[in-house]
């Protein structure tokens, strides 16, 4: 990772955080890191674990994706996590559920707004 990519990691959570009306100490609190560490998440001084991005994106009930920038490389590999962390929550009824979508999902048009390789 680097630098720019903590920082936009950083600006995303501390965006969500606000728009949920919490304060870093209570983020801090709910998630069991220190506040200082919540402020050099969004500054991006350093970038979250994968279990504390995941904390903290349930917290603000968002998804851990939402917290990724777009055009990150690493993203994907935060995406594949974030999948592999739901689907192991779900119960077998439901595990197979979500593949059958995704498996009719994936066979669908693109709306015409969507370029193929987004």
């Amino acid at each position: 990772m680097n630098d720019k990519l903590y920082r936009d990691i950083g600006k995303r959570i501390k965006l969500a955080r606000r728009a949920s009306s919490i304060t870093q100490e209570r983020l801090a609190e709910m998630v069991g890191v220190t506040n200082q560490h919540i402020s050099n998440i969004e500054v991006g001084n350093k970038a979250p674990s994968y279990e504390l991005l995941y904390a903290i994106a349930e917290k603000l009930n968002c998804s851990a994706y939402s917290l990724l920038p777009a055009e990150s490389s690493n993203s994907g590999k935060y995406f594949s996590e974030e999948i592999i962390h739901l689907l192991q929550s779900a119960n077998s009824y439901q595990q197979n559920m979500i593949i059958n979508y995704i498996e009719w999902y994936l066979t669908q048009p693109l709306p015409p707004t969507v370029k193929e390789d987004e």
